[in-house]
């Protein structure tokens, strides 16, 4: 669906903007604003709740109407609205998302039938079930057959949401390895929601290793598929010279983003990073790549959600990097795991030596990697650990001495 809104509403210094003078909603909008700020603030997938706010406007709006099959581009007619709301934070960043109310209760309608119908006109409807559990994203279940993600945090007009691009990409390759895409929803531009084939019998990774004792012989497995979806990326997306002082720049920048407290510096390490002689080969990457990322179902291993690390900024999500950098994702996951289940240290040594020894027995993978990996791999741990620690801070912060003590670790 491409239909577009007709006016936008703002509040708040610099939001810019106002609705425009043949629209009758356009000033109730502007004081609507500041109620759709305050009530993502307190959603999982806000993802900001370190910033303050500047200002917002809403930049795209539509009505639902009850058993909706088209869009009323003048906003109007329907209980339930869809917007997008840009919000400017005071550090000058700023970030758009999607949002589906109620309008009699004010209450988030993302996973009403009604909503899904809108969206995907083709898809039959029945029963829905949103999915529990942390998402950065709203995710709904629809008759165990189907699951529609509803992006949340959306880009700019023009940017696809990499998540969308690539799954898409890879099935249409011959990648099985990912959800089977059934359809995806785009207005104005911009990547709104997918709909993939859902796997009712499989087990999430996080909790495959959360409920064995022992390091699971899946592990190899995993190692596996995930080289072969290295090899698949660099074959869909292309690979270059890997740029280690480019990746030594980016690790640096993070630092800022994510102050560790005194006593630990990681400048240096990530400084040798741009001296590196043999970086191997950058191609495009998951970014995100963890056991929260991974169903395991007979055997089989699906990887899900490439939209990257959340609390990154687009540009380095999307960006190519070293296939390391996922690998380092993942071992830094076994931390984690290890963690909460109260593992010993042996069982995390046992789930890295595993992953990794499935990841190598790939020959094709080889010409992707430096000679040595070693270093780089270790950085790209650290990275990913000093990353952890900001987006603790932000939105667990129970969670930080996870990340903090793995930093501390690694920089003996």
């Amino acid at each position: 669906m491409t239909a577009e809104a007709s006016g936008s509403g703002s509040a708040g210094p610099g939001a810019g903007g106002s609705g425009s003078a043949v629209d009758p909603d356009a000033g109730l909008l502007a004081g609507r604003v500041a109620e759709l700020v305050a009530g993502i603030v307190g959603q999982r997938w806000y993802g900001a709740h370190d910033r303050k706010v500047a200002g917002a406007r809403i930049v795209d709006r539509a009505a639902i109407p009850a058993g909706a099959a088209s869009v009323d581009g003048a906003g109007r007619g329907g209980s339930l609205r869809w917007s997008l709301l840009e919000v400017a934070f005071t550090d000058g960043e700023v970030a758009t998302y999607q949002l589906v109310l109620d309008e009699a209760t004010g209450e988030d309608a993302g996973s009403r039938p009604e909503v899904l119908r809108w969206m995907f006109p083709g898809l039959a409807v029945g029963q829905v079930r949103p999915l529990a559990g942390e998402q950065s994203n709203t995710s709904v279940v629809v008759d165990d057959a189907t699951i529609v993600k509803l992006f949340r945090r959306v880009g700019p007009p023009g940017a696809r949401n990499p998540d969308a691009e690539m799954v898409r990409a890879l099935w249409e390759h011959g990648f099985g390895s990912v959800a089977e895409p059934v359809a995806e929803f785009t207005r104005g531009g911009r990547d709104l929601a997918a709909a993939r084939r859902f796997l009712p019998a499989a087990t999430s990774g996080w909790d495959l290793l959360l409920e064995r004792a022992e390091v699971p012989d899946e592990l190899y497995g995993l190692g596996e598929v995930t080289a072969h979806l290295h090899v698949a990326l660099a074959e869909v997306f292309g690979d270059t010279p890997g740029a280690p002082q480019q990746w030594s720049a980016v690790m640096i920048a993070g630092l800022a983003r994510a102050p560790l407290p005194d006593g630990l510096d990681a400048t240096s390490r990530f400084a040798a990073v741009g001296a590196l002689a043999d970086a191997g080969r950058s191609i495009r990457i998951h970014g995100d790549y963890h056991l929260g990322q991974v169903l395991h179902e007979a055997g089989r291993w699906t990887v899900l959600d490439f939209e990257g690390e959340p609390a990154r900024p687009r540009a380095e999500r999307v960006a190519p990097s070293s296939a390391l950098r996922d690998v380092a994702g993942m071992l830094r996951s076994f931390s984690y795991a290890a963690a909460v289940g109260d593992r010993p240290p042996s069982w995390e040594a046992g789930a890295r030596q595993r992953f990794l020894d499935g990841y190598r027995s790939v020959d094709e993978v080889d010409r992707l990697l430096p000679g040595d990996p070693a270093v780089l791999l270790a950085a790209f741990e650290l990275d990913k650990a000093v990353y952890e620690v900001g987006y603790e801070r932000a939105n667990r912060p129970d969670w930080e001495a996870i990340p903090l003590a793995a930093v501390r670790r690694l920089l003996r």
